[in-house]
């Protein structure tokens, strides 16, 4: 789960990135954005968390 804290200590340590591309629909592209707005983050930092959060839940389940 994305919390403000776990946004927070993201925008305090970003670290180097690549650039992914992939498609979404228009909806949820929507959708991602308002809830960008309404956390005050960029929609692509949310995005690099929710893969950071899924690589590490599966580590966790051993994947």
């Amino acid at each position: 789960m994305l919390t403000n804290k776990k946004i927070e200590e993201y925008k305090k340590k970003k670290a180097s990135s690549i650039q992914l591309n992939f498609e979404i629909k228009r909806a949820d592209k929507e959708e991602l954005y308002q809830i960008a707005d309404k956390k005050g983050i960029y929609a692509s930092e949310i995005l690099r968390l929710l893969v950071k959060e899924f690589i590490k839940e599966q580590r966790k389940s051993g994947l």
